[in-house]
């Protein structure tokens, strides 16, 4: 049996990988999203992080949303993608449902200490004074996912 081995080759593009979980709480006849706002950031994001080497986007989100907010999801379903590119570099966003929460799983949110400083839920149409407009487009697509079970591909271009 030969021994499989690693070839570099050079000058192939890499790109950053993100993946992020969307939670719904009904309250009132609303749809609230948990939205949290990292240290050092000026605007809300969904529970997420980046995903690490070899590891897939559903993975990196089961992972970082049990880091930042203490909540652990299994076999999320997928709802989308986004591409952007800029000056120094590309990414990809992967979005699934980490699904509703009750007002229990609400109160065992354990926020991460150092990068997570708090939590908030909002109303889609509020999450567009919080979010950053391209995240927003986003959410607006995931709420429309939920309804038709059409996962969606978006792209940004910055220069």
């Amino acid at each position: 049996m030969r021994q499989k081995t690693e070839v570099e080759i050079p000058n192939i593009p890499k790109k950053k990988v993100g993946a992020a979980a969307l939670f719904i709480k009904k309250e009132q006849g609303h749809d609230k999203i948990l939205l949290v706002l990292s240290e050092g950031k000026d605007y809300w994001t969904l529970p997420g992080g980046v995903v690490e080497d070899r590891e897939s986007p559903e993975d990196g989100c089961i992972r970082e949303v049990k880091k930042e907010v203490g909540l652990a999801i299994k076999n999320p379903p997928f709802l989308g993608v986004g591409y952007q590119s800029r000056d120094t570099e590309d990414s990809l966003h992967f979005i699934f449902f980490g699904g509703f929460l009750d007002d229990k799983q609400v109160k065992r949110i354990k926020l991460q200490p150092g990068e997570i400083l708090e939590y908030k839920l909002a109303t889609l149409p509020e999450s567009k004074k919080l979010v950053p407009d391209r995240l927003y487009q986003r959410l607006s697509k995931c709420m429309t996912v939920l309804d038709n079970d059409k996962a969606f591909y978006m792209e940004y271009w910055e220069e």
